[in-house]
This record gives structure tokens, sequence and C-alpha cells, in this order.
């Protein structure tokens, strides 16, 4: 029931040191220090359906953490549009040198 208008991926390190992300400094770091890798998502429908994706993106088998949620509404010709952006995070695996 939404629209996916952009989706985009931090820069991750497979093999060797992670750099220090927007996540180590200022939000809590995941559960047995796992390798961050951050994501942002774009949305835009009806409440109902940016509601829906909401709780569906909490619920996933994978494990992840929204940090943050900025919805916003306009008026056009074509009538209300709601917009998301949702912004987490998801551990991933890594191999050290």
């Amino acid at each position: 029931g939404v629209t996916l208008t952009g989706f985009s991926v931090n820069e991750i390190v497979l093999v060797g040191t992670p750099k220090q992300g927007r996540g180590s400094k200022d939000l809590e770091p995941l559960p047995e220090k796992a390798n961050e890798m951050e994501y942002s998502i774009n949305i835009k429908g009806e409440y109902a359906g940016i509601n829906t994706f909401i709780k569906d993106l909490e619920n996933l088998r994978i494990v992840n953490t929204v940090d943050a949620l900025a919805i916003s509404s306009s008026v056009n010709e074509s009538g209300r549009v709601i917009t998301a952006v949702i912004s987490g995070r998801v551990p991933y695996l890594g191999a050290e040198k």
C-alpha cells in the first residue's frame, strides 16, 4: 500500500576493521558489538499503508533497529501526499584480517 521512492545503504567494510559510523557515537550500539549497516528508506502513501509498512519492518525475521522516523504531509494537485523517511541499522558479519 506504499510507494518506495528511495532506498540507500551506507558503506560497509566486509574484511578488516569497520569505520566508526553515525551509530557508534549518537546511538546505542547493537548487541554483542555487531557490525552495523546503516540504511534509509523513503516511502509515500496513505497513513494506514505507511503504518503497516513500519510495523512489517519492525517484525522482520532479520534483526533491525529503527533509529529515526520522519513523517511529512503535503498537498498537491492529486491530493494529500504523506511521505516517511525511516533510518535504521542492521547487523552484518564481517571478517577481520
